[in-house]
């Protein structure tokens, strides 16, 4: 789903589900103790959502 497909579903702006998606790859990165991209040992879409930000 793009960022603007969830916004209209949540019924908030695109850039609220932007922060929020940001804020928690920041949140899963920290819970996995993850220091940088290298570590996530996932595939190359995965790395770059995570990245993303």
């Amino acid at each position: 789903m793009s960022y603007e497909e969830a916004a209209e579903v949540c019924n908030v702006a695109a850039g609220t589900v932007k922060s929020r998606v940001n804020r928690a790859r920041s949140k899963l990165a920290a819970l996995l103790d993850l220091a940088d991209e290298a570590e996530l040992g996932l595939d190359s879409v995965t790395r770059a959502a995570l990245a993303a930000g």
